[in-house]
């Protein structure tokens, strides 16, 4: 029989193993080792022969052929000339063979630049045979034609396509490998052929089928010859003048004819399958191929304007076209950026039914869900009960199911609460069991106002009686002996003395209900949940959300070690009990990459008025979420996300191995002693934790950092987007509020923008291009402020001074400019209304972000700024999730609720007074003067913002309740805006 001998080679992922080319060489010289015929033969993995004679045709040029190559190896063993003579089952021989097969052998050598395969190239078969040419070794070329006219045709056709797709991308992406940004990988063609799509080839029916940026020239190419090509028909019919086109025709035609099978539909992309039933199916979303050519031609107009701006500048001695060219330059980045997000996105479904075929309910895995509150005023303890109980009462096995509650305020009153809460539990969820009941949420379940029972009374009354007593707790801030039932609740409450404060205490591990011990009123196993205050430190850093979420890891990992995480915000409680079931039929897919690291779901709110006045919605991060998915998967939102534990603590001390079983009952000594050390302020010292471990720090938005570090490091996520929400939580309905929210999120972002692994560069060469733009887009976003306040004041202040900035209304630039106002907007609306917005929710939402720009996006820019060269400003402060009776009628009746003399508020309201002031100048100008043509442009930007600051005018004007602008601050908006009509003069 002939020789026949396995081979794989020695790998590292530290040293380069030059894909094809570094595997022949191994082969090259395992076979020396072993063989070492003068003759060699390779093949790829599909490539069979269909001629036995074939050596003997290859023979007869060969033995002719005396001349050798240059590069003689390093061993004897090597030599060309050397024969062997041992068995090659021998142990020298086979110890030989596995030295050069090793990643090792070839440092230091000349193996792919003068000897074997030769590496530089990911087409190492030419480069070889360049090379050995280059040297002057012979080739016998053989070149048998005899081809058809058709399939010369299909030749012709395919060259084409390649010059518009993969060529130019290929050029696109060593250009820019070239400056150290990494783009694609090295994919292995694919050999596996559906039936179907054997099918389609066989009819002679190009293969498109999936969302891939190489087809995109292509269609683009496809429809603007086809769209001109209909144009000069008509023309040439219209006009009877064909000569001066015929070229034009002639070639727009040829293209027509060879691009008649290029798809603009999409198609499905991938389904998941076990024994016929798929746990979920992924489809590109119908609007990509629109997606698509609009960004071509957009692009084309913005370049276009902002080759119209610079010569302006270069040929203006004023400061007011350097001002709209920076506008329109930090414009145009933002949109350059976001349409990384529009050119893959994708939707998903679940099929939780077909999970019973993959894994039986006993073999879930584990499932540890971290709940987090700082502030038991601004947070209310009973917001977080609810959290908890929704999530205790999943349908999965309660003895896999643990929650952990991470007070950062280190609050008795949270405390007394969750010990209310466990006991409520044992009758909580029997009742959800048994009623099969989709709101798990009591405050839901009862807001709901759910069918009368006996039991149903029963339970309602002992949840009024529990929020009775937590609510009266807090508001007296103790707790009265009387609420104290057993000495080991004593003991727990003891550990406030004095001393504790809420940035000054020892860790607290309180463990509240335990699987193996407890039980419900029905006798069925409790999940376990567990109270922890880590300890803090007023001269140690704590690191925010991301340092108690690290010690919710650590400690979680000392008790309970399951592999998969849910991390939710205190206020956001679940609304699906199958949730975790959707997840595992990611998670437990065992056809899926196992670099899968997290699920994301959406961060959805309850209580949203009709109109959603301050956008709480927030449509634009789901459709952010939807596009992310068709890349490497969407980032971590900081909330109703499961995570692999592996992605956290891969390389950690034994005791928080994620593949640790712990056996040991989380009560006994031993692990409350371990969980105690592990959640103290100084165990991350001279540790990994917060860099290469856990969630990262660097930025006050820890998630969007974590998800983005997550995705450098190669893993991947999925974004799980189910008809009825998975989360529900509570959105701010003051306008003040969710300006500050907004100011935090800006210096998050910017951190993020600015620091050492910088979305633009780092995460360009790190994950991948588009990635890398979606998480710059993210990062910068603060900077939108600058073009939003500019177009607020400047063209306002230069209506006001009867100075035109901008091109007159007979002038194409600005039909340009009305172009690329309309399209932004217009697309901006049409995703809103797909993704199931209304054409008012769309209005508040733009109007809220053009607000946003004014005020916190600006404030976050500066207050950034400042904290880089060491000026402290503002506090990390916790989003107010109480209202007042008021407030919440003033929210359900759609008006803003203004209400405080913030300084956040003095910068648009400073603009709607130039805005309404100037729009009104300008229709004098228009009756007066008949200027109109002139300041066209100025006095639609004008008339613009006066109709979105409507409300401000409302505020300052006609209402009279607790909502509106403070006397004070619109006397200071007046000053400020006469000031700034002053101080335009040097401008114009």
């Amino acid at each position: 029989m002939p020789n026949l001998v396995y081979v794989s080679r020695g790998k590292c992922i530290k040293l380069p193993h030059n894909f094809k080319a570094g595997a022949l060489d191994v082969l090259l010289r395992i076979s020396a080792t072993m063989t070492n015929e003068p003759v060699i033969l390779t093949l790829d993995s599909d490539m069979y022969s269909n001629d036995p004679q074939t050596p003997l045709r290859a023979l007869q040029a060969c033995i002719s052929n005396s001349s050798r190559g240059n590069g003689w190896p390093e061993t004897s063993e090597l030599n060309q000339d050397h024969l062997v003579n041992k068995s090659i089952e021998s142990r020298e021989v086979l110890s030989s063979a596995h030295h050069v097969a090793g990643c090792n052998f070839e440092s230091q050598t000349q193996w792919g630049t003068k000897m074997g395969f030769r590496y530089g190239s990911l087409v190492e078969d030419m480069y070889t045979s360049y090379m050995l040419q280059s040297y002057g070794q012979d080739y016998l070329e053989v070149i048998l034609s005899g081809g058809t006219t058709q399939r010369r045709w299909n030749d012709q056709k395919v060259w084409l396509m390649r010059g518009l797709s993969s060529y130019s991308i290929g050029s696109v992406e060593y250009i820019l490998k070239s400056i150290g940004i990494s783009t694609f990988r090295f994919n292995v063609t694919s050999k596996a052929v559906g039936e179907e799509q054997s099918k389609r080839y066989k009819k002679g029916t190009f293969e498109f089928g999936i969302a891939s940026p190489l087809f995109l020239l292509l269609t683009t190419a496809a429809i603007i010859n086809l769209v001109s090509f209909l144009l000069g028909i008509a023309q040439v019919f219209r006009q009877g003048s064909l000569e001066a086109l015929l070229l034009q025709m002639l070639l727009i035609g040829f293209a027509m004819v060879n691009s008649h099978r290029v798809p603009i539909r999409p198609k499905k992309m991938e389904e998941t399958r076990a024994k016929g039933l798929p746990l979920h199916t992924r489809v590109l979303m119908p609007r990509t191929w629109a997606n698509r050519v609009f960004a071509c031609v957009y692009l084309c107009a913005i370049l276009a304007l902002l080759y119209h701006h610079l010569i302006a500048v270069l040929h203006s001695t004023s400061m007011v076209p350097l001002f709209i060219l920076l506008a329109d330059a930090v414009l145009a980045f933002m949109w350059a950026t976001s349409q990384a997000f529009r050119m893959c996105p994708t939707e998903r479904r679940v099929f939780i039914e077909h999970l019973q075929h993959y894994v039986k309910q006993s073999d879930y895995p584990g499932l540890d869900v971290f709940i987090c509150t700082a502030d038991p005023y601004k947070e209310p303890p009973m917001c977080v009960v609810n959290t908890a109980l929704s999530v205790m009462a999943y349908d999965y096995p309660p003895e896999k199911l643990s929650v952990y509650v991470s007070d950062d305020g280190g609050s008795q009153l949270t405390l007394f609460a969750f010990i209310e809460a466990a006991r409520f539990a044992t009758h909580w969820l029997p009742y959800c069991r048994k009623n099969k009941i989709l709101e798990r949420c009591p405050e839901a379940y009862f807001r709901s106002s759910p069918s009368w029972s006996p039991e149903t009374a029963q339970i309602k009354m002992m949840y009024e009686r529990m929020r009775a007593r937590v609510e009266n707790v807090v508001k007296r801030g103790s707790i009265l002996p009387d609420y104290i039932t057993n000495e080991a609740e004593s003991e727990a409450f003891s550990r406030w003395a004095d001393g504790f404060t809420p940035r000054d205490h020892p860790a607290v591990v309180q463990v509240l209900l335990e699987a193996d011990r407890d039980k419900d009123i029905t006798g069925l196993t409790m999940p376990n949940l567990v109270y922890a205050s880590r300890e803090k430190n007023m001269n140690l850093p704590h690191h925010f959300k991301a340092g108690a979420l690290n010690v919710l890891l650590r400690v979680s990992a000392t008790m309970t070690n399951a592999p998969i995480l849910l991390t939710l915000d205190s206020d956001m409680y679940s609304n699906d009990s199958q949730t975790p079931l959707c997840a595992l039929c990611f998670l437990l897919d065992p056809c899926i990459d196992s670099k899968l690291g997290f699920v994301q779901f959406p961060q959805m709110f309850y209580g949203i008025n009709k109109n959603d006045t301050y956008g709480a919605e927030s449509r634009q991060s789901e459709i952010v979420l939807i596009g992310m998915d068709g890349l490497v998967g969407p980032t971590y939102i900081g909330t109703g996300c499961f995570f692999r534990r592996q992605v956290f603590l891969g390389g950690s001390s034994p005791q928080l191995n994620p593949d640790l079983l712990v056996s040991k009952s989380i009560k006994s000594e031993e692990v409350l002693a371990l969980a105690h050390h592990v959640a103290g302020c100084n165990y991350e010292n001279q540790t990994s934790w917060g860099s290469k471990m856990g969630f990262r720090y660097g930025s006050l938005v820890e998630d969007l950092y974590t998800g983005y570090r997550l995705h450098c490091e190669g893993w991947k996520s999925i974004f799980c987007n189910p008809k009825r929400p998975a989360f529900l939580g509570k959105a701010p309905i003051n306008l003040n509020d969710m300006l500050n929210q907004t100011v935090r999120w800006c210096v998050g972002l910017l951190e993020v923008a600015f620091c050492e692994h910088s979305p633009i560069t780092f995460g360009a060469r790190s994950i991948n291009l588009l990635t890398g733009l979606c998480y710059g887009h993210m990062a910068l976003w603060p900077i939108s402020s600058i073009p939003v306040t500019i177009y607020a004041f400047l063209p306002q202040l230069a209506l006001l001074k009867c100075v035109s900035i901008f091109p007159e209304a007979s002038d194409p630039w600005l039909f340009l400019r009305l172009f690329l106002f309309l399209g932004a907007y217009g697309q901006n609306c049409l995703e809103f209304m797909l993704s199931g917005g209304s054409i008012q929710r769309w209005w508040n939402d733009q109007r809220v972000w053009m607000m946003r720009g004014l005020s916190s996006m600006m404030f976050g820019l500066v207050e950034y700024l400042l904290k880089t060269i060491g000026i402290s400003t503002f506090g990390f402060s916790v989003t107010n999730k109480t209202v007042g009776e008021e407030q919440s009628k003033r929210y359900d009746q759609g008006l803003f609720e203004f209400g405080v003399s913030s300084p956040l508020l003095l910068p648009m309201t400073t603009a709607a007074i130039i805005n309404c002031i100037s729009f009104l100048w300008g229709i004098a100008q228009v009756f007066t003067q008949g200027r109109l043509e002139g300041i066209l442009l100025q006095m639609f930007l004008a008339g613009f913002a006066t109709v979105n600051c409507w409300p401000i005018y409302e505020a300052i004007l006609m209402r009279t309740d607790g909502g509106k602008i403070p006397v004070k601050l619109t006397l200071i908006s007046i000053i400020l805006a006469w000031a700034l009509y002053l101080t335009s003069s040097i401008a114009f």
